[in-house]
Order: structure tokens, then C-alpha cells, then sequence
């Protein structure tokens, strides 16, 4: 591990007896935040889509660490609903302290799910909140962490059901919409009761262009490993919104200009209540 996160990871208490899970644990923030908790004692949990690449990493990971470590995996696909529920339908009777929400894409493929929404909505925005919802209704104290970004956009006339319906949608917009969504998200969950914070990652060179084509994809991380900060670095707004002592509600973003740069910092969230209201009966209709 850098040294330098070692040191930053100094301020929090062992994790021993803890049990975090991840989505989206085996690549970008999601990993390198799997890694900051097992290094802090806890047993991580990498809820994931490939099983193979899930062994990889944690086998890497014990490497890298120097012991073994206290690692479960799960599959589900977090584009189809039913199989989020048997997922989680699979944790009763355990128990889990903390859960990250984090998986998502960025780029994907052109098309549609399987129940004709952009793959991008589909992922980011209702099967990060239908994870939600599965694990509340089975661990309601536990802490949940919502992943969002630096990059938002806002839907036109408080409106995001035409957006399910146009597969011919700029990704980057759905992608855009998906993370605003997020942050609905983590407001509604306040709302019910929730244990729930919020965090991003900042500009960083993680997996989010892994769907693009080569020559944009080189040129790009090119870019990214000169301008911003490092992936181990952007992990660490995860962590403090997971582990740390700080109020329920936190949201943390990376501290710096443009906030592409730096170690994590509090911030105020800003969302428009016609917005979320908006979304939650959007979400009511597409799931």
C-alpha cells in the first residue's frame, strides 16, 4: 500500500469484527476502499458480477498486505432487479456494519437493459437504489454510504422519466442525471431514518473509461495521471464517510481546487426538493 494512505489510515480504530460490504469492489474506488478496511482488520464483503476477477483481487490484495485476510464474495448483477434481491435475500441472518454503495458504470456499451432503460440509468440510478431499499428493509442500522460525483447534471422541467425512455441519450449524460440521482438517493434514505452518508471521489484515474474506445482510453488516463489525484487517494472519501465519527448526513468530497485533489473534507449538500421528490415517483413507476 502507499505509505501515504497507511498514514492517513492511522487516525481510524481497528476495523476488527467489523463486516463492510462493497458493490463494485473490484475495480477502481470501490477496490482500493476493500483494501483501506482490510488493512484496518475489518471482513469485507465484495458483492460483484465476476467471481474470477473478485478471487484476483483478493489474492492480490493478501499479497500486497502480507497476510491473509477476511474476505466473502457475492454475485448479482446490479442491472436486473431480481437478482439484487436474491443477492441480498442471501444475507439474512448475518450481519453487516457497513454497506458502500458503489457500483456503477460510466461508459457502457450502447443499448438498453433488460427492461428497455438506458444501461446507465438502469445501473447507477435504479438498481443503486433498489440495493438500497433490499438491505435496509433487512439491516436498518446498519451505515450505508452513497457514491455520487463531481460531475451532475439536472433534468429538464423536474422530469427524469423521459430520460428511461430514450436509449438514444448521451452516456455522458445519463451518467451525469444517474449521479444527481444519487444524491436523491442518499436524501431519501435520510428521510426514513437512515444511517446514511455520502461521498465522491473527486477527478481521478480509476475504471471509468474502461469502455471507451483505446486510443481515447490512453490518452485519457495519460491525462488523468498527470492532472488529478491518485485512486488510493480518492478511496479515502469512502472511508471517512464509512468508518468515521462524524454526524449522520456527512458528505464528504476531496479537498483541493475543483476538488481534483487532496485528502477529504466536508461539504453541504445542494438539491432541490422538487428534484427528489421528482425522482422518488420516478422511481415508483420504473422498478
Amino acid at each position: 500500500m502507499n505509505p501515504k494512505c497507511m498514514e492517513y489510515l492511522k487516525r481510524f480504530p481497528t476495523l476488527e469484527g467489523k463486516h463492510i460490504l462493497i458493490t463494485g469492489s473490484t475495480s477502481g474506488i470501490g477496490l482500493e476502499a476493500a483494501k483501506d478496511f482490510l488493512y484496518l482488520g475489518a471482513t469485507v464483503h465484495f458483492m460483484v458480477r465476476n467471481e474470477a476477477k473478485a478471487k484476483d483481487c483478493i489474492a492480490s490484495i493478501e499479497a500486497e498486505l502480507g497476510h491473509p485476510i477476511s474476505a466473502f464474495i457475492h454475485l448479482y448483477d446490479q442491472s436486473n432487479l431480481s437478482s439484487i434481491k436474491a443477492c441480498v435475500d442471501g444475507f439474512k441472518g448475518l450481519h453487516l456494519d457497513v454497506i458502500v454503495l458503489n457500483a456503477g458504470v460510466y461508459f457502457p456499451k450502447k443499448g438498453a437493459s433488460a427492461n428497455g432503460h438506458p444501461l446507465t440509468l438502469q445501473v447507477n440510478a435504479i438498481g443503486t437504489h433498489y440495493c438500497f431499499d433490499c438491505f435496509y428493509a433487512l439491516f436498518p442500522d446498519a451505515r450505508y454510504v452513497i457514491i455520487d460525483s463531481i460531475a451532475v447534471a439536472n433534468p429538464k422541467k423536474n422530469d427524469y422519466m423521459p430520460y428511461f425512455e430514450r436509449i438514444d441519450e448521451s452516456r455522458w449524460k445519463q451518467y451525469r442525471l444517474s449521479k444527481r440521482i444519487a444524491m436523491h438517493i442518499y436524501k431519501l434514505a435520510l428521510e426514513q431514518g437512515a444511517n446514511v452518508y455520502m461521498a465522491h471521489p473527486g477527478i481521478t484515474k480509476t475504471n471509468i473509461l474502461q469502455s471507451t474506445a483505446p486510443w481515447f482510453k490512453r490518452a485519457s488516463q495519460a491525462v488523468l495521471t498527470w492532472a488529478t489525484h491518485p485512486a488510493w487517494k480518492a478511496a479515502l472519501c469512502t472511508v471517512e464517510a464509512s468508518i468515521s465519527q462524524s454526524e449522520n448526513g456527512s458528505y464528504f468530497v476531496p479537498r483541493g481546487p475543483w476538488q481534483i485533489s487532496g485528502y477529504p473534507r466536508k461539504a453541504k449538500v445542494k438539491l432541490k426538493p422538487k428534484q427528489t421528490k421528482a425522482w422518488a415517483e420516478a422511481y415508483s413507476k420504473l422498478h
